[in-house]
């Protein structure tokens, strides 16, 4: 039985409604993504047009994000939720399910009725979910985003241990000031769930917190915080998620991998940035029989990358890159048989991959694969086509590579990003890419790419959002037709960009383009938010309608002398011909004054249960506060996507 709960409230934790629902049998995903829409839906309706959403699937998050591939029967709720998004800001993060105690109570009624049940008011609350509404959840994290004058400081007051049923602690994201973390937060012992991340503490991380043995999640990630061992962690048996990632751990470098061995339920390990000098080349058994994701990234180590690694054969998602790893990849990683990603990008170019051991794997489920700044020895070979499965392909300035790139690349048909950087071509650009029909990034940057861009053939990749040709030897026009033609402009030329009106990186700098005029059409790629066409030999008015009136910082249009108008200072004549007339655009311009803010928190609980959690904090700010809050979520986007 499936089923759907949620309650919103606003900042100060009144209740604005809630509501539950039965849908009988369904998958997971499904179920959740029905949630997703039908709580969009309430909200949007009652004017909460600022949202953060919060999911406990991953690859839910994913298909919204368009980071991975969802069935086709699911496109209609992704289609549907796409379209509830234009209505506000919506944002997507991940949540673990424990966290919603008060959720879990809406869904487990929902599951009892097959019809939507609403409540508008805490009086109608049924009885076992009205005590939750304030205790299921102390987390203060939202403060910080908006301004430094909303963020928690001072002291912690110890009374906060009275809270015998605590179970869900969240302090990220404020401004402690550099105060240590309190001893006593070790003493809350029905924890399950600590976050304490970017809060401002400082010091030493106290061993108190190994009494909570019931936790879940610890989450410490901050670059001042500290530990001189990790010994501590062994007494937390239920552990499954840790983040210590910017801690100096530098003082308990000898013997982390011993410590995280011995606990067997951890599914992920992030440890990024953390000083790490030493990696046990060596273990007697390997206790990681649950480990999904490892994250080692930009640590110190310099030695090869040990052999047990590719014993955990659990592993989704391992990271080891921007670290000193020299020698040979070992090729058994291609036999994980869950491995999803691997990103082994080097920083001083030691490490190497003999492709003819690495491909010869099976390479089942792999979708990323990160070889940038790595030794490549000898051309790509055609086999690479076999990992079928594969999203994401970077070998970007990797040393030792030649020859042409192989054709056999245009049969991974999943192909999302491909990343080329410094593969000296000293050609045209490949006139077979236009078979990635999947592909949405792509980057041949300092290529010594020659010729012009060859717009009848990547004007086929309409799904494409993001391209890089900087810092080649292109030339010949920019298309004339940029941007979607009207039926009356489609004569004119066939254009690149004819069917790309997902574009929203565009960067083109550093070549010898010799367009006479920037296209006017340009501006109807409505979705571009980041463009550079510097140094080239570009001349005329530079097009201000539509999307291009967001563009105004003049460093994307410098070195090219012949250009003229906003954002740049140099005036155009009155007598310059016009370039064609204006795109008309079909968006509607919303507010930015009806905007709130809202948090929303989603989790799947038993039975394929959905909850759906939200907190409504309707602010009536001034304008600065809301541009910070967006600009923090824009920032995280550009990391994690």
């Amino acid at each position: 039985m499936s089923s759907e709960g949620g309650v919103c409230r606003n900042e100060q934790g009144v209740l604005l409604f809630a509501f539950s629902e039965g849908y009988g049998v369904g998958s997971n995903i499904s179920v959740e993504l029905r949630a997703t829409n039908n709580g969009l839906h309430h909200c949007i309706t009652r004017g909460h047009l600022s949202i953060l959403i919060e999911l406990d699937s991953q690859l839910v998050i994913d298909f919204l994000a368009g980071a991975a591939i969802p069935s086709w029967k699911w496109k209609y709720l992704l289609s549907r939720i796409e379209n509830l998004k234009l209505f506000g800001r919506v944002q997507f993060t991940n949540i673990y399910r424990e966290g919603n105690g008060l959720a879990d109570a809406m869904a487990r009624i929902g599951s009892s009725s097959q019809s939507l049940t609403m409540v508008n008011k805490l009086a109608d609350l049924p009885a076992q979910v009205r005590g939750l509404l304030f205790l299921d959840k102390v987390g203060f994290w939202a403060g910080g985003l908006l301004d430094p004058a909303f963020s928690l400081s001072g002291r912690i007051d110890p009374a906060l241990f009275q809270l015998k049923h605590l179970q869900f602690l969240d302090l990220s994201l404020n401004a402690f000031n550099g105060a240590p973390i309190p001893d006593f937060l070790g003493s809350i012992k029905e924890l399950r769930h600590l976050n304490l991340s970017r809060a401002g503490f400082s010091g030493i991380i106290p061993h108190q917190l190994g009494n909570l043995t019931k936790l879940v999640s610890l989450k410490l990630s901050s670059s001042s915080l500290s530990a001189k061992n990790l010994w501590w962690l062994t007494s937390l048996p239920s552990l499954k998620y840790l983040d210590m990632s910017y801690v100096n751990l530098s003082m308990a470098s000898h013997d982390w991998v011993h410590v995280m061995n011995m606990s067997p339920s951890l599914i992920e390990l992030k440890l990024f940035r953390c000083g790490l000098s030493y990696i046990s080349p060596t273990l007697p058994y390997v206790n990681f029989t649950s480990l999904r994701v490892l994250d080692l990234r930009v640590n110190n180590f310099n030695s090869t990358i040990p052999n047990w690694i590719a014993n955990i054969s659990s592993l989704v998602s391992l990271d080891l890159s921007y670290n000193n790893f020299h020698g040979e990849v070992p090729h058994r990683f291609s036999q994980l048989p869950n491995l999803e990603e691997l990103w082994l990008g080097s920083t001083d170019d030691n490490l190497r991959v003999d492709w003819s051991e690495f491909l010869e794997g099976s390479w089942r489920k792999l979708k990323i694969l990160y070889l940038s700044f790595s030794q490549l020895h000898g051309g790509i070979p055609n086999s690479i086509w076999n990992i079928t499965s594969l999203e994401s392909l970077s070998l970007s300035f990797s040393e030792n590579i030649t020859g042409s790139i192989p054709r056999a690349i245009t049969k991974l048909i999943n192909l999302e990003s491909l990343s080329l950087d410094g593969y000296h071509m000293h050609a045209a650009i490949p006139d077979w890419l236009y078979e990635l029909k999947s592909l949405k990034r792509l980057t041949l940057k300092d290529c010594m790419l020659t010729g012009p861009i060859p717009a009848a053939r990547l004007g086929g990749l309409s799904s494409l959002e993001k391209l890089y040709l900087s810092s080649n030897q292109l030339n010949g026009n920019i298309p004339a037709a940029l941007g979607g033609l009207s039926s009356l402009q489609r004569n004119v030329s066939q254009s690149l960009f004819e069917n790309l009106k997902k574009l929203k990186s565009l960067y083109l700098d550093s070549n010898t383009l010799l367009s006479s005029l920037i296209p006017l059409s340009m501006s109807n790629l409505t979705f571009l938010s980041h463009l550079n066409l510097s140094y080239n030999n570009l001349s005329g008015r530079i097009p201000t309608g539509n999307q291009l009136r967001t563009l105004e910082d003049p460093s994307i249009y410098i070195g090219n002398n012949g250009l003229c108008g906003p954002p740049l200072t140099e005036k155009c004549g009155s007598d310059e011909t016009s370039q064609g007339p204006m795109p008309v655009s079909g968006d509607v311009k919303k507010d930015e004054e009806e905007y709130e803010i809202s948090w929303f928190y989603f989790a799947l609980g038993p039975g394929f249960a959905i909850e759906f959690w939200a907190f409504c904090g309707i602010l009536m700010l001034k304008k600065s506060w809301r541009i910070a809050y967006y600009r923090f979520f824009d920032e995280m986007k550009d990391r994690l996507f």
